[in-house]
């Protein structure tokens, strides 16, 4: 009897052991992205985690880093795909070996050639133990018109934001003091564009 114990406790040992080593990917790689953890597979992209890169100017990208994490076993030959729309870059990225308790970043770039939506599909595979199981997750970005940006600045760059002429201040040139009729005071304001696409200025107007 004390035989067959021993054996039936060393075939569950076993088996346990098969069942880790055949799950091992799926278990131990997580990824994540602001922060927040992907699940696999995961085909609703979110600004929660970085897998909508929401709206981009055509013309401007955006990045964002997602986070590769080994908890089990190290796991080699890790390779990054992305299948869909070529607006996200890189295509293919060789991530290599991962070991075990460590982190790699990747980056993935949207820079829309176009208007509207464009989606795509991150697909990370590994070359551990024989064992291909792909992690797989969904990410979309939006394409829009280049907006233009106006700020203005005096001559020492000082920005001046919108509706502060109801406070003018010295900081900013706004504040001009005191003078009489006979001594006026100058003061340059320029009017810059800090956006992606063309301002056309219709015309200044002052009012007291």
């Amino acid at each position: 009897m004390s035989n067959k114990t021993t054996f039936s406790k060393h075939t569950l040992l076993l088996i346990l052991f098969t069942l880790a080593t055949v799950f091992s990917f799926s278990q131990t790689l997580q990824v994540s992205g602001n922060g927040t953890a992907i699940a696999n597979p995961d085909m609703t992209p979110l600004i929660l985690d970085d897998t909508d890169f929401g709206n981009v100017s055509i013309g401007g990208s955006n990045s964002n880093t997602f986070t590769l994490r080994v908890t089990g076993v190290d796991i080699n030959g890790i390779l990054v795909n992305i299948t869909g729309s070529t607006d996200f870059s890189p295509a293919v990225s060789l991530i290599g070996q991962i070991k075990k308790n460590k982190t790699k970043n990747h980056v993935i770039t949207f820079t829309p050639s176009s208007m509207g939506l464009k989606t795509a599909i991150v697909t990370i595979t590994s070359t551990t133990g024989g064992a291909n199981t792909p992690y797989v997750f969904a990410i979309q970005g939006n394409g829009v018109a280049p907006s233009p940006e106006i700020d203005i600045v005096d001559s020492g760059s000082n920005g001046i934001s919108s509706g502060s002429g109801n406070s003018p201040s010295v900081a900013n040139s706004t504040e001009f003091g005191s003078t009489d009729s006979l001594t006026p005071i100058n003061v340059t304001y320029t009017v810059e564009n800090t956006g992606s696409g063309v301002l056309n200025i219709a015309s200044a107007i002052s009012s007291n």
